[in-house]
């Protein structure tokens, strides 16, 4: 059996305070939250969309510098 030093939940009363049940009310509070969720989603989001963007202007800077160098070599 374990002590009161290695038991997960004499730990989290004794640094939240409180009963055990409060202790566990607050961490399954915590679990349940789903406010990061959206912040999540969001970034996942911007991150497609620069890489959509990242891949467009990429084709077009291929087309734009082979027009250059075809307009530069007509030039001379």
């Amino acid at each position: 059996m374990k002590g009161p030093g290695e038991n997960p939940a004499f730990l989290i009363q004794k640094v939240f305070g409180g009963t055990k049940g409060d202790s566990m009310r607050l961490i399954m509070n915590f679990l349940r939250n789903e406010a990061g969720a959206t912040a999540i989603e969001y970034g996942l989001i911007a991150a497609g969309i620069s890489l959509a963007i990242i891949g467009a202007v990429d084709g077009i800077g291929t087309k734009l510098n082979t027009k250059f160098a075809s307009i530069s070599s007509s030039l001379k």
